[in-house]
């Protein structure tokens, strides 16, 4: 009997122990469970969060009616922006792959990287383009629109940003306010074009910061003050348009080391010019009248 006793009581025990050790497994796994999820649940919400912030932009804009056809050609530009599909088959739009911090390659997941609606008569601010929400954009072209207002400075968020076109050779509107100092933060860009706006005050030095840079464009705006010698120290430089501003002094010519520079632009109405100098470092220089 006391055997009988001994046994249903080591058979207690072990299954108490067995509850026990099943309990606990089952509170880790708990506890791991959002880590064990695949990585493409949370990248959807990324995306969904991409979408829902441009189709906000979206819907801040005006159309132009001093341009003829321009509803139809806003339309045509963003008639597949909707919810009613992912971002990553609208017009204009295009997403690629990439791999979030701390995930392999079998994570990775599908971002919004390139938008590009050029002279879509698109009329409005750039307010509710949420730009830290872009963080892999590679690709924005918004040129020969309607846009006003000014660039918020989030724009330097866009680290991964090789091409950046806001210029605007329309009789209309143009971005205003200072060039952001931290577009000088975009060190991936290649292409930085702002031409014909209303940007006003000195060239931020901070785009001295921009060592991949070939071509550059702050030709036709109101910008003043003396071209910062930083500019002279990006050896990718190539083009350079500054033609139509109200600069003033001369070009730090001894602080420009690019092999290869061509300088477009009338400096007869930018008030502005050269000073020879031995230090000159540049192996070929062209000025040409724009």
């Amino acid at each position: 009997m006391c055997k009988t006793t001994h046994c249903a009581h080591v058979c207690v025990l072990s299954f108490t122990k067995m509850s026990l050790l099943a309990f606990e497994i089952s509170l880790v796994l708990l506890l791991a469970l959002p880590n064990l999820l695949p990585c493409a649940n949370s990248t959807a919400s990324q995306l969904d969060h991409q979408a829902d912030m441009l189709l906000q932009w979206k819907s801040s804009l005006n159309y132009s009616p001093e341009w003829e056809y321009s509803l139809n050609y806003q339309s045509f530009c963003l008639e597949t922006w909707s919810n009613q599909i992912g971002p990553c088959n609208w017009t204009s739009v295009t997403c690629n792959a990439t791999v979030p911090h701390g995930h392999g390659r079998s994570d990775a997941v599908q971002v919004v990287t390139n938008i590009s609606l050029p002279a879509c008569f698109l009329e409005g601010t750039l307010d509710q383009l949420h730009f830290e929400d872009l963080s892999e954009l590679s690709v924005l072209d918004l040129s020969n629109n309607n846009l006003n207002g000014s660039v918020p400075p989030s724009i330097g968020n866009l680290t991964k940003l090789t091409y950046l076109n806001l210029s605007n050779k329309q009789e209309i509107g143009g971005l205003s306010g200072h060039i952001p100092a931290t577009i000088g933060m975009l060190e991936n860009l290649e292409t930085l074009d702002l031409g014909y706006n209303n940007f006003a005050g000195p060239i931020p030095s901070s785009l001295g910061n921009l060592t991949r840079l070939v071509h550059m464009d702050l030709s036709y705006n109101l910008l003043s003050g003396r071209i910062p010698h930083e500019l002279g120290m990006i050896h990718s430089l190539k083009l350079l348009y500054l033609s139509s501003n109200s600069f003033n002094g001369s070009i730090p010519r001894e602080h420009l080391e690019s092999n290869y520079v061509t300088i477009i632009g009338s400096f007869i109405q930018s008030n502005y010019w050269f000073h020879p100098s031995k230090r000159w470092k540049s192996k070929k220089i062209r000025i040409l009248p724009r």
